[in-house]
């Protein structure tokens, strides 16, 4: 039987928890090329990547076959044998099937280094196959929930979901964010869930946090690409952070459905993101500003046609300006004065 040494102790990655672990086998399925089938049960996963087998390589640190596919979630070159620890330290079973081998991870002493280790049994497969397998059992079902959750592909309740180049819009579940399918974080202010395609939402390591300028981008793009204009705009007018990014520019659609909802409920008005706005305004001479409190929408419904007309008929209070200069202000002042001079001498 062969044996496969590394340097990893029960201790590495102590944060991570058995859903991490099998988040990593479940990505790596994903990432394959191979045509994918999954089953989950009361208390088991089995993932498995249909004619296709992998090297050992696989067990080394450092090694990817994805890091030149920017379509992958997993290029860091050490998930399928870092997932092993804390399933095994959770007292997981786990074991490869892989073609006509068997691989199965322990931790075993080693007297060199005097401490557990993590070590990968080879064994001949009685029953070879062509495929790469991955089975986990004795999952609790918490745990079996948990890995449900974790991956869109084994949901029965996104609802609607809108498919966009980037990403999926799926309005059925909120505040979920997923990349390449895998669950990532809570974004639990948004209205809608998004899974983006991994090289437009690049994750770390972990996979469970996200740029906050990155996500903000690509979920506006995102939107803008699938959702209606009649959509977006309830998000802007509903400031929902699904749409922050949308006071940097709107589309034309999109400004009219704002300015429409608006009138709708507050009638035609002369609108302002907030005071200081509608001070200048008031100072060009518009009357009863209505301040919104709200900067996308207001530049929205100032980028819209219907606004633009709506200003077109409103009549401006235009105070009088005193244009008289200095100059002139004195000799005004100086002719209310009379002057008698005498030239009398005596």
């Amino acid at each position: 039987m062969k044996k496969y040494w590394t340097m990893i102790t029960r201790e590495y990655i102590n944060h991570w928890t058995v859903c991490n672990g099998v988040r990593e086998y479940v990505s790596n399925m994903l990432d394959s090329p191979a045509a994918a089938e999954y089953e989950i049960g009361d208390d088991f996963v089995i993932l498995t990547s249909k004619d296709i087998t992998l090297p050992a390589t696989i067990f080394t640190m450092g090694y990817s076959q994805n890091r030149k596919d920017d379509e992958a979630v997993g290029t860091f070159g050490e998930g399928v044998l870092v997932a092993m620890v804390p399933l095994l330290r959770e007292g997981k079973g786990l074991h490869f099937i892989n073609g006509d081998v068997i691989w199965k991870p322990v931790f075993e002493f080693n007297e060199a280094l005097d401490i557990e280790v993590l070590v990968i049994n080879e064994e001949p497969n009685p029953y070879p196959t062509n495929n790469y397998c991955v089975a986990i059992d004795n999952l609790t079902p918490d745990e079996i929930q948990e890995i449900r959750e974790s991956c869109v592909y084994f949901r029965d309740d996104l609802g609607e979901v809108l498919d966009g180049h980037i990403g999926q819009v799926i309005k059925g579940i909120q505040g979920k964010l997923f990349v390449g399918g895998i669950f990532v974080c809570s974004i639990p202010k948004h209205v809608f869930s998004y899974n983006f395609k991994s090289k437009y939402l690049p994750l770390n390591r972990d996979r469970q946090s996200i740029n906050e300028w990155d996500l903000g981008v690509q979920t506006q793009r995102l939107l803008d690409e699938v959702e209606s204009a009649q959509g977006i705009a309830k998000l802007i007018i509903d400031k929902s952070p699904d749409v922050y990014y949308s006071k940097f520019g709107v589309d034309l659609p999109v400004a009219e459905a704002v300015f429409n909802d608006f009138v709708e409920v507050h009638g035609n008005k002369v609108v302002a993101a907030d005071w200081m706005e509608a001070g200048r305004l008031t100072d060009e001479g518009y009357e009863d500003v209505f301040v919104t409190g709200n900067e996308a929408m207001t530049k929205a419904i100032q980028k819209s046609t219907g606004y633009k007309e709506f200003l077109q008929t409103v009549d401006k209070v235009v105070e009088e300006v005193d244009n008289t200069t200095p100059i002139e202000m004195l000799e005004e002042w100086a002719s209310t004065f009379t002057f008698e001079y005498s030239c009398d001498e005596g």
